[in-house]
């Protein structure tokens, strides 16, 4: 293992673990972070930047990162779709909730 692919498993496992601790303080407490701009949904953010993190977690770490001679060419993928559903997560999260409906007015004829 060179020194490069060594700061490289280190920079991602602490980008990942960063997004997970954004996300799980975002589901047990509502707070985000200033730069989220979330102030409707802040625990369904958070679902998705957990999700999101364990995503990418699966393919960096069974995919580009896997030091093994046959690594299983479809759990990187898994990993990916999982990223892609917890970033699909975090923009309907970023949606303005939907307004109630009036009530309705009924008259008596």
């Amino acid at each position: 293992m060179s020194a490069m692919f060594a700061v490289l498993m280190v920079v991602g496992g602490v980008c990942v673990a960063g997004m997970a601790v954004i996300g799980l303080v975002a589901v047990t407490t509502g707070w985000t972070p200033r730069f989220t701009g979330i102030e409707q949904r802040p625990r369904m953010w958070g679902s998705g930047v957990l999700l999101s993190a364990v995503g990418l977690t699966a393919f960096l770490f069974l995919g580009p990162f896997n030091s093994s001679s046959h690594p299983d060419r479809n759990l990187p993928l898994v990993g990916m779709a999982v990223n892609f559903v917890g970033l699909a997560l975090q923009s309907l999260a970023r949606r303005p909730r939907s307004l109630p409906q009036p009530p309705t007015k009924t008259t008596a004829s």
